[in-house]
């Protein structure tokens, strides 16, 4: 949530498999490898992904790998589930209404 778009990075750029991820302590050390011109397998103990279930389980955002887009820094709130799903279908609702009103959709009959 404190995520920025600027808090993003680009790996894995030496091996032609570029991958967007927030910026952490392992993401940076990749980099660094990579322009001392690691080979894949020097850089596969960071980049994958054994070390990402640490990071989701314990919260430790440096143990590993987070891929990760710039949309980061525009999440402001984390709804649950249902909240999401609401949101979405009220979302769709509201779509759909502003639609009809205009005589491009006709809505479907409850089924």
């Amino acid at each position: 949530l404190k995520a920025k778009e600027t808090d993003t990075m680009l790996i894995q750029r030496s091996i032609q498999n570029t991958a967007r991820v927030l910026r952490n302590a392992a993401a940076e050390k990749t980099v660094e490898m990579e322009k001392r011109g690691a080979s894949l397998e020097d850089l596969l103990p960071l980049i994958s992904g054994l070390k990402e279930k640490e990071v989701f389980e314990t919260g430790n955002i440096n143990a590993g790998i987070v891929h990760c887009g710039q949309v980061a820094g525009l999440i402001r709130d984390m709804p649950s589930v249902k909240e999401a799903i609401d949101n979405i279908i009220n979302g769709a609702t509201e779509i759909q209404r502003r639609l009809a009103a205009e005589g491009i959709f006709q809505p479907l009959r409850n089924l």
